[in-house]
């Protein structure tokens, strides 16, 4: 496992050229995480434990952030109407707006240490999608702009999330909670918090709530998983890449509530959990 993490991102690197700004940006930051993560899970598999099971239960067991509302739009937007009202010059002053509001909330986070950036979709993406809307796809692109909120851990996305809510409630019209349910289902090792906000003038608004270690696996399988802009090498490669994210979830579990990994399931079985493969849909993060 040690010589993979090095060979992938090189790959990625030169079979995606997108990949190349986003790993100048944020590569620094989160190269010493995944180095850290990879350790972790070889002393996971080391452990001999399940590697299924074992994290369906972790990412089950955070009753704190679990309970973080989930709910999707009460009053589902209209595609054509939010078609017709999309400007790339307005979602740049909406992005201008909510970054100086998301800034000053963020000031009463205390003393939770966080990350944030955002920006302004890629308008031919959007394009791109409606096109594929008029084209019979459903249409699940509601936010010109984007912004992410990263935190060391479970416990700081879960006070963050109830400030959030605080703060910006009168504006959160959605909230997609990943730990309470997952995509793909348990399996899809995806986890986060997805706000949209839905501002004065109608417009919408994300913020994601990661947490670092799965803002760097997400750096790094973004490509591949999501946008299937690269496909995997091998079998190994893929497999390799699906423990990193789910070492992860795990490690974030323990650090959140001290449970011992190794004893989640009992060694010399394995139990039936159900769940997708690891590509999952193309649905945004």
């Amino acid at each position: 496992m040690c010589e993979m993490r090095p060979m992938h991102i090189n790959y990625v690197a030169a079979t995606d050229p997108l990949f190349n700004g986003s790993w100048a940006m944020h590569g620094p930051r989160c190269a010493p995480l995944l180095v850290n993560m990879e350790r972790g899970a070889r002393g996971l598999q080391r452990q001999s434990i399940h590697w299924r099971c074992s994290h369906v239960l972790a990412t089950r067991g955070g009753a704190q952030i679990c309970g973080v509302p989930d709910f999707e739009f009460r009053v589902a937007p209209r595609p054509n109407i939010w078609i017709a009202r999309y400007q790339p010059v307005k979602a740049s002053r909406l992005f201008l707006h909510w970054s100086g509001r998301l800034n000053r909330c963020l000031r009463n986070a205390g003393s939770v240490p966080y990350t944030w950036y955002g920006g302004v979709k890629n308008p031919a993406g959007i394009w791109r999608r409606i096109k594929q809307w008029s084209g019979g796809v459903d249409f699940d692109l509601w936010d010109g702009v984007r912004f992410r909120v990263v935190v060391n851990g479970i416990r700081e996305m879960t006070a963050l999330a109830w400030l959030l809510f605080h703060e910006l409630g009168n504006w959160i019209v959605r909230c997609r909670n990943y730990y309470a349910r997952p995509r793909q289902g348990p399996m899809d090792p995806y986890r986060a918090i997805h706000l949209e906000l839905q501002s004065d003038d109608e417009d919408f608004i994300e913020i994601q709530l990661v947490t670092a270690r799965r803002e760097a696996v997400g750096l790094i399988d973004h490509s591949v998983v999501l946008k299937r802009r690269v496909p995997f090498i091998s079998p190994l490669h893929e497999a390799w890449l699906r423990r990193l994210s789910w070492a992860a979830n795990l490690l974030d579990a323990r650090d959140a509530s001290g449970i011992n990994i190794g004893e989640l399931t009992e060694k010399g079985r394995e139990p039936n959990v159900e769940g997708g493969p690891y590509h999952g849909d193309a649905r945004r993060r």
